[in-house]
């Protein structure tokens, strides 16, 4: 069994040193395969996160390939806020929770669907009013 905790740390440790955040598979994989609840799956990916993202954060630092600036805004107010989710994940069952994160990894695959298709609709030769556009880009993205 301890095997399959090794593999799942190998994979979301790949994951997580890409700036992917290992947790959108580490947390499925031990909540899905290996029968872990949500909550115990999710508290086991905290404890993962800190030691590969600072490992990540190194080597992308040092390729320069990270923004302080940027970085740090989001990092003060994600401390603070992580407050308040750490104390709404107390009050969700384990169902509730799972349920909420299998909504929010939707969405992210959504997203990430949708930017890939209008990237690749950008690069073939139809004309631009076929071209798809993401809602999701439009408020994310200023131009």
């Amino acid at each position: 069994m301890w095997i399959w905790f090794v593999i799942a740390g190998l994979a979301s440790g790949i994951i997580a040193g890409m700036g992917m955040g290992g947790g959108t598979l580490l947390i499925p994989v031990l909540g899905l395969l290996l029968n872990v609840e949500q909550k115990l799956s999710q508290s086991i990916n905290l404890i993962v996160f800190i030691p590969t993202a600072i490992v990540a954060l190194i080597i992308h630092y040092r390729n320069k390939l990270v923004a302080t600036k940027v970085g740090l805004t989001i990092v003060a107010s994600g401390v603070v806020f992580s407050l308040f989710g750490a104390y709404l994940a107390t009050l969700l069952t384990n169902n509730q929770l799972r349920k909420y994160f299998g909504f929010f990894l939707l969405f992210v695959g959504l997203f990430q669907l949708f930017d890939t298709l209008q990237e690749l609709m950008s690069h073939s030769k139809l004309p631009s009013n076929v071209l798809i556009k993401s809602k999701m880009q439009k408020f994310f993205v200023k131009k």
